[in-house]
């Protein structure tokens, strides 16, 4: 959870069946002689995801949307999103266009101050999906007062898991003071698999991240925005976000500005006349930034690619068409030495270097990075839920030897429809099984429960989608490859097994990583692990941990490396909540260590009294916050 005012430390239930989309995400180069990337069309096949009858998923249908027949459906999905207000409910929209008149808005529910939350709005599939504004919609002509589609809800920082995904936004023609979506989410949400479009190019923005404080953390991943004055607007100093996979195309004035939050992006696309991003000064904002391509087209020659008037980090980037890849002018006080080449390999702003306690080369480690493999979508022939073996969600009874008999049962895909269901002791993923989906269920211990991920057929096992409650530990003890992807886990992480781990959208922990290679994008961990007996709140001992957008809280040793152990962290959110704070923020013992744009804030004057303390032939050397505050990278390795 994150609180409001905070002071920096400079550093779906179809007539038969419900579906949805899967894509394939592999990285492709943005060129102008490759329209469709430009557009957002996602390389590779599109298959309808099928969930059962008995998903507990909601759909629009059923509540007077008709896709595809010109008519208002504005009332009819807002009466959806309003049956189950913070329900963790997905609210489906099965494939068509979607009219509507005016705003929708997340659920409130009855709970003051937390409300606007745990609500999932889902489309069939990102093209076949579309909520598409009528052309000169009344309230949406002015862009002195904007307005937009989709309203998520605004701060406290209580906004958990909501998220939209596999679907287009469209804001159709004439609407200039249109605002494709205003998100909000917390701790573990998302905007996933979304284009945002603009027909005739008008529109104040696509994605709204500055309309309201506590923003995040969160993620954004395979983000199309077209056209509008600004693709994207970020800011507030109070959390963070992660970007993975986004495109910026056909912008009007800038493709992207932050103002003040604390931004991760890898694999940004831009295809425009403008600059892509620009950083404001007078803010404590700092970006992180790695695998970019930035095209200019015609116009964009007296532009930079990059505004920078703040903290930023710059790795592997690619630009084209433009004057140069950065302009940089610390708080707006005059140009100062930016980048004047078209590509950049590695660059700090403000002439810094790289901050460290050895004789590190001057660079980030750079490790080897692989995207989460995919897992085809299984015919509902071959799923299987508790329901058929006695289990039944909500009832408050012991649920564990219903989704056991459901894993056991020869099926590749299990699901708990939604609902909180119970267990206890031992849940063994194994045999056929492939994919564990919560359809945003809840998994819940009385006492304490482990979910074992066990040898089976499969080489990929996926967990995802599933709020856990209680005390639910999870342990990898096999060789196959693990996805968790959108996960709320209350409980531990440890593993017999070497099998690589991808971590997606996840909030939980601690985590205790044993010679595993580990790639994570968006990941949150909050226990104070000095009040603990767990050595810190993720440990790599002996492995290879990469993390792209890193956000913890409390006191206790971030990550500590081990026995030749590898770390690299692309971005990191260090809310620096609770008391005194004795040990080290990141431990480095005999191993490899580098952090690029991490940065600490706190407001109770109690912040890490250690930065990192790096061990190695036994000696031990330390460095303070004061030490490290100005640079946007340590390096020990």
């Amino acid at each position: 959870m994150i609180l409001r005012f905070l002071v920096l430390i400079p550093l779906f239930l179809c007539p038969s069946l419900i579906s949805c989309s899967q894509t394939d995400r592999k990285s492709h180069a943005l060129s102008p002689n490759n329209p469709s990337q430009v557009v957002g069309k996602t390389p590779g096949e599109y298959t309808d995801i099928v969930f059962p009858k008995d998903a507990g998923v909601l759909d629009v249908t059923r509540y007077g949307a008709v896709p595809n027949d010109n008519k208002d459906d504005t009332a009819a999905i807002q009466k959806a999103l309003n049956q189950q207000a913070n329900g963790n409910r997905i609210i489906y929209l099965p494939k068509g266009t979607y009219l509507i008149s005016d705003r929708l808005n997340w659920p409130q529910g009855d709970r003051s101050g937390l409300e606007h939350k745990r609500t999932i709005l889902q489309g069939q599939s990102r093209q076949g999906t579309v909520i598409k504004l009528k052309d000169g919609a009344v309230g949406y002509q002015n862009p002195k007062a904007p307005k937009a589609l989709i309203w998520t809800g605004e701060s406290p920082a209580q906004r958990f898991r909501n998220a939209i995904r596999n679907l287009t936004v469209n804001t159709g023609r004439k609407n200039p003071g249109a605002i494709g979506i205003q998100f909000i989410a917390n701790n573990q949400g998302e905007l996933r698999d979304v284009t945002i479009t603009s027909e005739d190019g008008q529109g104040v923005m696509g994605l709204d991240l500055s309309y309201t404080d506590e923003i995040g953390p969160m993620l954004v991943s395979h983000l199309l925005v077209s056209g509008f004055d600004y693709g994207i607007k970020s800011s507030w100093p109070t959390a963070s976000i992660t970007f993975e996979n986004i495109v910026l195309n056909k912008q009007n004035v800038l493709g992207w500005e932050n103002f003040g939050q604390t931004i991760f992006i890898k694999g940004l696309r831009s295809h425009n006349a403008v600059p892509a991003l620009r950083n404001l000064k007078d803010s404590p904002g700092s970006v992180v930034l790695v695998d970019a391509e930035l095209i200019g087209t015609a116009g964009a020659s007296k532009y930079p690619a990059l505004q920078n008037e703040k903290q930023m980090f710059l790795r592997n980037i690619k630009t084209s068409g433009y004057a140069n890849v950065v302009q940089h002018q610390d708080k707006g006080r005059g140009n100062e030495p930016g980048v004047a080449a078209a590509n950049v390999s590695e660059w700090l702003s403000h002439g810094d270097k790289p901050v460290t306690l050895s004789k590190s080369r001057p660079t980030s480690l750079n490790l080897p990075v692989k995207d989460p493999p995919e897992i085809p979508w299984d015919a509902l022939g071959q799923w299987a839920s508790p329901l058929e073996f006695g289990g039944v969600p909500n009832d408050e009874q012991d649920d564990t030897a219903a989704i056991q008999a459901a894993i056991d049962s020869g099926a590749t895909t299990v699901y708990l429809p939604n609902g909180t269901w119970r267990i206890r002791g031992n849940l063994i993923v194994r045999q056929n099984v492939r994919r564990l989906i919560g359809t945003e269920a809840t998994l819940s211990s009385q006492d304490s429960a482990t979910l074992q991920i066990a040898n089976g057929k499969s080489s990929i096992v996926k967990l995802e989608r599933l709020d856990t409650r209680g005390i639910v530990n999870l342990s990898h003890d096999s060789e196959r490859t693990l996805v968790l992807s959108s996960l709320t886990l209350s409980g531990k992480y440890f593993n017999t097994g070497r099998g690589d781990i991808f971590i997606e959208n996840v909030v939980g922990g601690p985590f205790y990583f044993r010679q595993q290679n580990v790639w994570a994008r968006q990941l949150n961990q909050e226990t104070n692990t000095e009040e603990t007996a767990d050595e810190a709140k993720i440990v790599n001992d002996g492995g290879s941990l990469w993390i792209l957008g890193l956000k913890t809280e409390r006191a206790g040793t971030i990550i500590k490396t081990i026995n030749q152990g590898k770390t690299e962290v692309i971005g990191g959110f260090i809310y620096s909540t609770g008391g005194s704070k004795m040990k080290p923020a990141f431990v480095n013992q005999e191993s490899s260590l580098s952090l690029a744009g991490v940065v600490e804030r706190n407001f109770n004057n109690q912040p890490f009294r250690i930065w990192v303390e790096a061990i190695h032939g036994g000696k031990s050397q330390t460095l303070t916050p004061k030490q490290r505050e100005t640079a946007p990278l340590f390096a020990d390795y």
